[in-house]
């Protein structure tokens, strides 16, 4: 990817780590490897702002169509930080499956969308993790999670 950058000579003009996390980004989302802007911006020491600039000239210079993350990729990785077990991974992976074929998901972000899933089955299978911890292991407010919580509560049915 950065070699393509360099023969384009998009490079020009902006720092190497930039342009470099920008194609990692890129990888990640064309190997369906669930990390956000957010987590290598601050694993490669860099500025959001700065690495989505680089990430956006990628792609317009390259002509690179990336697909949006799927919220269930995310699953796994936050419901092991906040130590949820397997059967509320099972309901939560569920109970989006049941918001997509009703079309809630469009439009939203998929990591919220996944946090909210893990603290929904949490509820559902009276696991003893709260709306702070699920907003530390994601890096999503807890005003998200309750938000959007309220419109799958609505949405799908679910009573807590």
């Amino acid at each position: 990817m950065y070699r393509k950058a360099l023969a384009k000579n998009i490079i020009r003009g902006r720092t190497i780590k930039g342009m470099i996390l920008s194609a990692l980004c890129i990888a990640c989302r064309e190997s369906n490897v669930p990390r956000t802007l957010s987590d290598i911006a601050h694993e490669g020491n860099i500025t959001v702002k700065e690495l989505s600039r680089n990430y956006r000239i990628f792609v317009k210079s390259l002509d690179l169509q990336v697909d949006a993350f799927d919220p269930s990729e995310f699953i796994s990785k936050i419901g092991t930080a906040v130590g949820s077990s397997e059967k509320a991974k099972r309901d939560a992976l569920d109970i989006l499956y049941r918001a997509k074929e009703k079309g809630i998901t469009d439009g939203k972000s998929p990591v919220s969308l996944a946090a909210t899933a893990i603290f929904m089955s949490g509820i559902l299978n009276e696991e003893e993790f709260t709306q702070n911890n699920i907003a530390k292991a994601s890096g999503v407010s807890s005003v998200t999670i309750r938000n959007v919580a309220r419109i799958l509560r609505k949405s799908l049915g679910i009573e807590s």
